[in-house]
This record gives structure tokens, C-alpha cells and sequence, in this order.
């Protein structure tokens, strides 16, 4: 059983080993085969670009849907990073080994280059234990039939057994695992996190919001739930008559993301709450407000759990509430709004 390498070194071993895999392939008379199934995203090459890339630096064709091992190659495509992964089971099915590839950009190509160099050196490496396991089998088989004319016939007309339906069954289990693992590349993806913001058209002034937000994604899809509270906004007269205002929203959003980009369709709703002098909203210290509009956005992953955005958006006021002193409109909200903030917060997958 071979260990798991990190990702740099993988990508090391195989520019390096190259021409060692093609002067091997063609000195060793052994013929290696091995099946192989290969799960990736729509964006990244099909299996034939895998395999070509594998006989391209081995100088022969390994891959066989007859042969008693099997290859597992996988990609999955996370919301930040591309993970890979090369899984062996040997002749009876069992797990023999793995190897991971994770990369933080966006260029299957180049994993699936990575990896089919990696699978080529692999491939040697087995190659060249092949003469050490078949002389050791012949040495003990030697030694358990030495004396015995009977037990060399038998040996000699011996013919392997085919693995046990328990072993076919692992095999095929194990397989099913590794395919659904690898569909969970399309994974959910849970946060929590809070921003800050600036606010224009909200209210009489621009006012910082501060908020809460919670989002649920999966793939390219999120859905985002929040809530936000304003500063106090005041607005005096020169008699000495004013208001105080401030806000109370409820978010919802619903999101595509491409990358570290999103774009949301937005909507917003709460209250509105007026202190001051002679004053009704209309004939109410408080008055309802509903907007809607677009979010754009950018995320930057911090390590792998925290992220760093920013957002901007644009809004469209549902409802035109109005403050009034002495009965006389002193304010009344514009069609138009827009925010501006960050945001920080904790991904959980």
C-alpha cells in the first residue's frame, strides 16, 4: 500500500519522471493492466485525454476493463478549490492505496495533467515489483513442493482462482463510495458570519448598518438569510423641531457564484421608527418599508474556513414612507437606494 502525497509533491515527482516511466516501460517485459473509471466535472477533460496522457509518458496502453486491478480517478469541484484523487484496489478488491490532489484555482487541465503523470509513475513503480512478487511466489511455492512429485503436478496445472463474490462485492462497493464521494465535489456548504455597510437613500442621511446573515450553498446556488439594523439618523430644524429615525430590515437573497464572483436577486423589509416633536409617520411613530434589487459580490477564501467579502448594492423602495413635523412632509424616501459593506464570516462543509 502506497501513502497519500501532498498535492506539490505529486506535481514534483511527476514533471521529473518522465523519461525514467517511458525507459522502463519499454526495458520491462511485464505487461501491467489495470481497469480504470474516471469521475470529473463537465469543465475538465474526458477519460480518453486521461488515459492518452498516461500512454503518452509510459510508451504503452495499461488500462484494460478485463484486468484484475482497478483505478479510481476522481475530481471534485469544491466552492473555492478543485480536489483530486487517484484511489487502487488490488486483484481481490481491497484498498490498496490513494493518492490527493487539491489545488486552490480553477484549471482542470492541469490537475488532470498532474494526475495522469502521477498515475504513470505509479504505474512503474508497480511494474518494477511485479519479477520481485512472481520470484518470491516461486520461491515458496519450491519449498512447499519440494519432495513431493504430486504437489509440483498440482502446482504446475494449478490455475489461479477467480476472486470471491465478497471480494467482487467490495470492490463494487468501494467503487460505488469513491463515485459518490466524488459527486460530492457539488456539495452543501453552510455560514454564518457579519458585515458593516453604508447606506444611501435608506433614510434622511447616510447611516452605517451593521448585520447578521446566515447561508446555505450548494454548487452554484445559495440562499442567504439576514438581518440588519441602522445607526440613528437626526434631522433638526432651525425652531429647534426634529427626528430622530432609524431602521430595522429583514434580507433575503438568492445567489449564483461563479468563482469568488456571486450575483443575488435582493429583497428587504422591516420598520422604520421616528422619535421627535410633533411627528407621525403618517399618524404612527413607525411605518413599514420594503425594497428590492440586486446584490454583486466578492469573496475571498482565508485559509479553509473563513472568508473576506465585499458586496454592493442597488435597491428599489416598494413602499414611499414620509416623515412630517406640524403636519408639514419634511422627508420623504427617494425611489432609489444602495449599500455598500464587507463582510466577514466561518464556512462549514
Amino acid at each position: 500500500m502506497f501513502r497519500a502525497q501532498p498535492f506539490p509533491l505529486a506535481f514534483a515527482v511527476a514533471l521529473l519522471a518522465p523519461a525514467y516511466a517511458r525507459a522502463q516501460s519499454k526495458t520491462d517485459g511485464k505487461v501491467f493492466t489495470t481497469s480504470i473509471e474516471y469521475v470529473a466535472p463537465s469543465t475538465c477533460p474526458e477519460i480518453d485525454d486521461f488515459k492518452a496522457i498516461v500512454t503518452g509518458r509510459l510508451g504503452f496502453d495499461p488500462f484494460s476493463d478485463d484486468a484484475p486491478r482497478h483505478v479510481f480517478v476522481s475530481i471534485a469541484a469544491g466552492e473555492r478549490m478543485l480536489d483530486g484523487r487517484v484511489e487502487w484496489r488490488d486483484e481481490k478488491g481491497n484498498f490498496a492505496g490513494d493518492q490527493a490532489f487539491p489545488v486552490h484555482k480553477d484549471d482542470c487541465t492541469e490537475l488532470v495533467r498532474t494526475m495522469g503523470f502521477a498515475l504513470a509513475v505509479q504505474i512503474n513503480l508497480l511494474m518494477a515489483e511485479q519479477p520481485r512478487a512472481a520470484a518470491d511466489a516461486r520461491t515458496r511455492g519450491d519449498a512447499s513442493n519440494a519432495g513431493s512429485p504430486a504437489k509440483k503436478a498440482a502446482a504446475t496445472s494449478a490455475v489461479a482462482p477467480k476472486p470471491s463474490e465478497d471480494a467482487e462485492a467490495a470492490s463494487a462497493s468501494g467503487s460505488n463510495e469513491s463515485r459518490n464521494a466524488s459527486r460530492s465535489g457539488e456539495r452543501w456548504a453552510f455560514a454564518l458570519g457579519a458585515g458593516g455597510s453604508l447606506g444611501l437613500g435608506l433614510l434622511p442621511k447616510a447611516t452605517g448598518l451593521v448585520r447578521v446573515f446566515g447561508h446555505a450553498a450548494f454548487g452554484h446556488a445559495e440562499l442567504e438569510l439576514g438581518g440588519e439594523l441602522s445607526t440613528k439618523v437626526s434631522e433638526d430644524r432651525a425652531d429647534g423641531a426634529g427626528f430622530t429615525v432609524q431602521a430595522w430590515l429583514a434580507s433575503a437573497a438568492v445567489c449564483g457564484l461563479w468563482g469568488p464572483w456571486s450575483a443575488c436577486l435582493l429583497g428587504k423589509g422591516g420598520a422604520v421608527n421616528v422619535e421627535g416633536e410633533r411627528v407621525d409617520v403618517p399618524a404612527s411613530p413607525s411605518g413599514k418599508v420594503f425594497l428590492a434589487g440586486i446584490r454583486l459580490g466578492a469573496r475571498q477564501r482565508v485559509g479553509s474556513t473563513f472568508f473576506f467579502a465585499e458586496r454592493l448594492e442597488g435597491l428599489a423602495s416598494l413602499t414611499r414612507w414620509t416623515v412630517t413635523l406640524d403636519q408639514v412632509p419634511v422627508w420623504t424616501a427617494p425611489p432609489l437606494a444602495g449599500t455598500v459593506g464587507v463582510d466577514v464570516g466561518a464556512i462549514f462543509e
